[in-house]
């Protein structure tokens, strides 16, 4: 049995490893595709500013926050990986900072939260054990992501007369409006960092449980 449960992990281990190579890939070839895009001055909607560059880092923060929600189960499977994909996002970051001119105050906040946002997923992770919970982790993740953004889209079309939606209101739509609100304004919103940190805390939680439940199964010899 013991031998069989070796030879399986032998066989698993490089799968699991070619893997998190491909979503590692995917994720540095999503954000170069963003930052190719708002270099060009692609129009995203009908009303983009004609400099459409200035909008490189909300592109860059958006796809960085989504593609990692998305990602996660294969780019975050280990500290190794996960460090792998904070070290990547920076330095594209800081350029997509550069073709926004954006102050570097405000670009290193934005992507401390991005860094904290990967961190949170690493940890969820580690406590979605089966593929089963982590395709329904990246599910709910993606869903949470890409809904904010698309209910703000709605309440600014949609507003009654003389309640148009502050720009003090967008962290409130999920991690991606909170990445981008980090670097609208030099001021400091403690509450968007909460869709951060809420999960994370959740998750520690989870995983403190995990361990404990662990040591409590575990034969004691006498």
């Amino acid at each position: 049995m013991d031998s069989t449960l070796t030879e399986s992990r032998q066989i698993v281990a490089p799968m699991v490893g070619a893997s998190s190579g491909w979503a590692l890939g995917a994720w540095l070839l999503i954000q170069l595709t963003a930052l190719g895009l708002c270099a060009m001055r692609a129009a995203f909607w009908a009303r983009v500013p004609r400099a459409g560059e200035q909008l490189a880092l909300y592109v860059m923060l958006a796809v960085q926050v989504g593609a990692s929600a998305m990602l996660f189960p294969l780019l975050l499977r280990n500290v190794r990986w996960t460090i792998f994909a904070i070290a990547a996002a920076w330095p594209l970051g800081e350029l997509a900072a550069f073709l926004a001119d954006v102050p570097m105050r405000r670009f290193a906040q934005a992507e401390w939260f991005v860094t904290l946002w990967l961190v949170t997923l690493y940890l969820w992770s580690r406590v979605l054990r089966t593929q089963w919970m982590r395709i329904c982790g990246a599910a709910v993740a993606a869903m949470v992501c890409l809904g904010g953004p698309v209910l703000w889209y709605l309440r600014l079309e949609f507003h009654e007369v003389g309640r148009k939606p502050q720009i003090c209101e967008l962290a409130n739509y999920g991690p991606i409006t909170a990445a981008i609100s980090q670097c609208i304004t030099d001021a400091f919103w403690p509450a968007s960092w909460a869709w951060s940190l809420i999960p994370m805390i959740f998750a520690l939680f989870s995983i403190w449980m995990s361990i404990r439940c662990d040591r409590r199964r575990e034969p004691i010899h006498k």
